[in-house]
């Protein structure tokens, strides 16, 4: 049975004012210093999702709290969060139960599961399909935390020796996998061998540094590290690994405690290639997102330039009066908001500038907040009572787009692969075998056919998907 004390349920009425019986996340995540994100709200433990109503997540759990927010970023405290009904409900090696829970719209009250006993964990959360602002959540003992080693610095967010991030061991080393992103102190990874008092600890540290006196900057590979501790007043050197300038990127960390090195292998760079985009992505109204994780797909045309054909409606509203006006801005690839790269308005200084466009030819530039910069958010827009298709045509390379009224540009598109033309009441597709299947931008799908030319007579005027075996493109009716 659903129930909350007094306080409780008033704070929840506030919190769900929002809410709708069909809302349901696209991905739920774990942050509390019971798990390894700790509070880093930019790189919470993200759970497996099963089915719309299902997540579940294996992982390691130390002594502490933790609650499943929707978001990842700083938008995440005061955004969609799953929490216990009962503040402080105990996770032990007993396991938990149908541990009752709702969702909050605004992160109050601020309630947590606690861990009560480390282990490993098996997580299994499950959304009421009646009513989506319940769930339930069940916990699994799995068995004994392995050996661990600490990790401190930016890169986790954690700085006393006390409450390192754990790094658990793996097949005799210590493995940690996570985001590296320059800024100007670089101080982004030490760790220390045991947890305790700063001046009762040992320290593994690079053995010797290029920046500021503390830090050494790397490149992927293996450095060796030494043991550092305070065993007598100013012995301790406080010194960290960074990574140089346009290598900031998702890494593997390796830490081998028998060779004492530490190996930082680069997964996936974000550096901005602007003559080697291979995907590109829409935000604002026009996308129906402003996040960096769900943008919309652009249609890739090759050598760097992007289509997409649509509605662009200057009164378009999503209910959010500071998105007014934002119809659209570019951003390369999807991730978290500091790991990818936008192309916004040339002239945008400050966040919430929007340049209003009629059809024509405008430059853009890139802005990111990757390896500590500051960028701006800032959209283009349309000109007031503007309402109508347009195609817009993104010229990477060149750092260019075009907005074309109607659906010129899309009636014909060419891939590297296939071709497909809109003419009068066919559609022509070459360079493709086997069946074409087209879709409404619902994602609905509306015609099933085989052969180069396809009678869709049948179809109303709008933006259809042309999905084929060699991929796929839009095309205007």
């Amino acid at each position: 049975m659903k129930t909350l004390n007094i306080m409780a349920a008033s704070m929840l009425l506030t919190a769900a004012v929002s809410a709708t019986a069909q809302e349901l996340p696209e991905n739920l995540y774990l942050i509390g210093d019971a798990t390894a994100a700790g509070w880093n709200c930019n790189a919470p433990e993200q759970m497996e999702k099963v089915n719309a109503y299902e997540f579940t997540y294996t992982g390691n759990f130390t002594k502490g709290e933790f609650k499943l927010p929707w978001v990842v970023g700083g938008d995440m405290w005061g955004s969609n969060t799953y929490m216990p009904l009962e503040a402080g409900e105990k996770v032990t090696k007993n396991g938990l139960t149908g541990s009752e829970c709702y969702l909050t719209h605004n992160g109050q009250p601020d309630q947590k599961w606690v861990v009560e006993d480390a282990g490993v964990y098996k997580l299994t959360f499950k959304i009421d399909a009646a009513d989506t602002n319940f769930g339930t959540l069940d916990a699994q003992y799995i068995g004994e935390l392995p050996k661990c080693i600490y990790m401190l610095g930016v890169a986790t967010d954690r700085w006393d020796s006390n409450s390192g991030t754990p790094v658990y061991e793996k097949d005799g080393k210590y493995v940690w996998i996570g985001a590296l992103n320059y800024y100007n102190e670089d101080k982004l990874v030490k760790f220390s061998l045991t947890q305790g008092d700063w001046d009762k600890v040992t320290f593994a540290v690079p053995t010797e540094v290029n920046l500021n006196g503390n830090v050494l900057q790397v490149e992927p590979g293996t450095y060796p590290y030494a043991e550092s501790a305070e065993t007598e007043p100013g012995a301790l050197k406080d010194w960290f690994w960074g990574v140089k300038e346009g290598k900031s990127g998702d890494y593997e960390i390796i830490v081998d405690t028998d060779a004492k090195t530490v190996t930082f292998n680069l997964i996936k760079s974000y550096a901005f290639d602007k003559d080697n985009i291979t995907e590109l992505y829409m935000l604002g109204l026009a996308a129906e997102s402003f996040d960096s994780n769900h943008p919309l797909p652009m249609t890739s045309l090759g050598n760097g330039k992007f289509s997409w054909t649509g509605t662009l409606d200057y009164a378009t509203s999503d209910g959010d009066e500071n998105h007014a006006n934002k119809q659209f801005k570019f951003v390369t690839p999807t991730g978290d908001w500091n790991k990818v790269y936008y192309l916004v308005p040339t002239a945008a200084e400050a966040d919430g500038f929007i340049e209003e466009v009629e059809p024509g030819s405008y430059p853009v530039k890139m802005t990111t907040w990757t390896e500590g910069r500051s960028g701006v958010d800032a959209f283009f827009g349309m000109k007031p009572d503007t309402k109508g298709i347009y195609t817009i045509t993104v010229d990477v390379p060149n750092l260019t787009f075009n907005l074309v009224s109607g659906a010129s540009g899309v009636n014909e598109i060419k891939t590297a692969d296939f071709m497909a033309v809109v003419s009068g009441e066919n559609l022509i597709v070459t360079g493709v075998e086997g069946e074409v299947l087209l879709y409404d931008i619902a994602g609905r799908r509306v015609l099933a056919a085989t052969g180069s030319t396809i009678d869709i007579s049948m179809l109303s005027k709008g933006v259809y998907v042309v999905a084929t075996s060699k991929g796929s493109v839009k095309i205007y009716k």
